[in-house]
């Protein structure tokens, strides 16, 4: 998963990941996001880099972002391209 995607590519790219069992992989909302930046001392899997979330901003051409480097969410453009944390439904 390293690397930077646009949101569709992040999406596609998430969905293509193989798992075991019947959970899916799946890029967090906006809220989940902030509460693994909260407990970012205790999640290893995200660096100090801006993220992507699976929710999009209105009936817009923008998704929200994670920056978890200082905590700030924006919606940004899908065109732009942001890492990818993912998360599973269980």
């Amino acid at each position: 998963m390293p690397g930077l995607y646009n949101w569709d590519d992040a999406k596609k790219m998430i969905n293509s990941l193989p798992i075991d069992g019947d959970s899916t992989l799946r890029l967090p909302n906006k809220e989940e996001l902030a509460m693994l930046y909260a407990n970012r001392n205790l999640v290893d899997h995200f660096s100090n880099a801006l993220y992507w979330s699976g929710e999009q901003y209105g009936n817009s051409n923008a998704a929200w972002q994670q920056d978890f480097v200082n905590g700030y969410q924006n919606h940004l453009p899908l065109r732009d391209e942001y890492h990818v944390g993912s998360i599973r439904d269980f």
